[in-house]
């Protein structure tokens, strides 16, 4: 939260501010504002009590890294991005070392994620238009301001993970070549093209939402008076270009998730700010502290149960099993290894990061659903086996499971082997199992009787009455 969320949640007041400072600089006003007034605040405050920055960007996302860089580097290039005589007096000279931070900025968020250049390369392209220059030093300034930067920060970041792997790897062409050469994003599942248009955009940005469609609206229209507004109107037009940009591009990929609008999440509430101070005219702070309170309403209660009650289960079974062994572990200082077999679907629940204990030693095993047996149709991944038939995954996989002799392997081929007697069990009986309530009422025999297992402790994961799935799992 302090090195992400902090950092996004400034950015967006800094841009903000700024933009409202050359909108009163244009117009020949100079005045106070009120914070029920200031479109800095209405934009911060959408992005503070926006559902969707409390329950994603403040999590270990690859996305939420990427939404920090872009809002620094926008802050950073607010200058070249919307224009400020007072601060770029000479179109000629050196390029600002805020404008060189910001694209090594850029650099690093494609190390994080590649799709950032669907943000930073329109960015670039808004720049170099925004110069009346001629061509040579338009290519010049794109050249010597975004590209060199922007490789520069990519050095730093395959740099980063040199330290940290212990070896060179560019991780972010791997995702390039899995996700856009092989096309394989698609195994995690698929999305009509205009999806992140009319689901996406309205999901994330919520009750911002209206607000979000009228600028836009009013934007596309040139409805704004062009005599004293115009260079703000310009510039608010810029920030719809990012995101236009950036959602366009990322429609062509057939694996869209919410998260993945993330970066431009901040941006569409600035342009929401500048509405709502639109909207407000001459309200009075009372009617401007009601609008805040509902906006906390709106958003906040299932923010609370996203982030503290739906789908707990797992985390709940981490910290639980973290508990157990570490105090067994104290107990006897010979007993401390264990193994924990997560017998649920892909990506599921959390693993060793949230099993990282001081002397004790655990070896984690998940069902695998690999995108290797998922791309390959004469492989059956143990996801779909297992919840295919849990029974039979279960008896044919783990050691001691099988019944009669088809626990020797020498005795494959006697008549009480069915179709899974060729399957030599490979895995052994781990120390706990981690399953859904409806899985394990389906090899609960196999759990007692050949496991000699007990239940340790069950769970909530979810809320029955307002599940989406036909069978609830708790």
């Amino acid at each position: 939260a302090v090195t992400v969320a902090v950092p996004t949640d400034l950015s967006v007041w800094i841009i903000a501010s700024r933009l409202e400072r050359l909108a009163m600089h244009h117009s020949h006003h100079d005045i106070i504002l009120h914070w029920w007034q200031s479109w800095a605040s209405w934009a911060l405050i959408f992005t503070i009590t926006s559902w969707f920055n409390g329950y994603a960007l403040i999590r270990t996302y690859a996305n939420s890294m990427e939404t920090m860089f872009l809002m620094v580097g926008v802050a950073l290039l607010g200058p070249e991005l919307f224009g400020d005589a007072s601060v770029v007096k000479d179109r000629q000279c050196r390029h600002r070392i805020q404008a060189r931070i910001a694209f090594v900025l850029g650099g690093l968020s494609a190390c994080v994620r590649f799709t950032s250049l669907a943000a930073w390369i329109p960015i670039g392209i808004i720049i170099v238009l925004r110069e009346h220059t001629t061509a040579k030093q338009k290519l010049g300034k794109l050249f010597g301001l975004c590209a060199v930067n922007g490789l520069l920060g990519v050095v730093l970041g395959c740099c980063v993970d040199r330290w940290v792997y212990g070896f060179w790897a560019v991780p972010f062409l791997g995702n390039f070549h899995f996700n856009v050469v092989l096309g394989l994003g698609s195994l995690y599942g698929t999305h009509p093209m205009l999806w992140y248009i009319y689901a996406g955009i309205p999901a994330i940005c919520g009750i911002a939402l209206p607000m979000f469609l009228w600028e836009v609206l009013r934007l596309l229209t040139k409805t704004y008076p062009r005599t004293n507004d115009a260079e703000g109107t310009r510039s608010r037009l810029t920030i719809f270009w990012i995101i236009a940009s950036y959602t366009t591009l990322h429609s062509f990929s057939e694996h869209k998730e919410f998260r993945f609008l993330l970066p431009v999440l901040p941006l569409m509430f600035i342009l929401a700010g500048h509405a709502m101070v639109q909207l407000l005219g001459g309200m009075s702070v009372y009617q401007s502290k009601l609008i805040l309170v509902a906006l906390c309403l709106l958003n906040y209660p299932h923010l609370i149960y996203l982030g503290a009650i739906h789908q707990q289960g797992p985390l709940s079974a981490n910290a639980y099993l973290a508990s157990i062994m570490n105090n067994a572990a104290q107990k006897d200082n010979s007993n401390n290894q264990f193994s924990v077999h997560y017998l649920m679907g892909c990506h599921s629940a959390p693993a060793y990061s949230h099993l990282h204990l001081t002397d004790v030693f655990v070896d984690v095993d998940y069902l695998d659903c690999s995108p290797e047996c998922r791309s390959n149709e004469e492989i059956t991944c143990e996801s779909d086996a297992f919840s295919n038939d849990p029974y039979e995954f279960v008896q044919s996989t783990y050691v001691n499971t099988l019944d009669g002799e088809c626990e020797l392997e020498e005795s494959i081929d006697t008549p009480s082997c069915t179709n899974i007697q060729r399957n030599i069990p490979s895995k052994q009986i781990p120390s706990f199992v981690v399953i859904m309530q409806d899985d394990a009422s389906k090899i609960e025999v196999l759990l007692t009787d050949k496991w000699n297992a007990t239940r340790v402790a069950s769970l909530r994961h979810s809320v029955a009455s307002i599940s989406w799935h036909e069978e609830t799992h708790n």
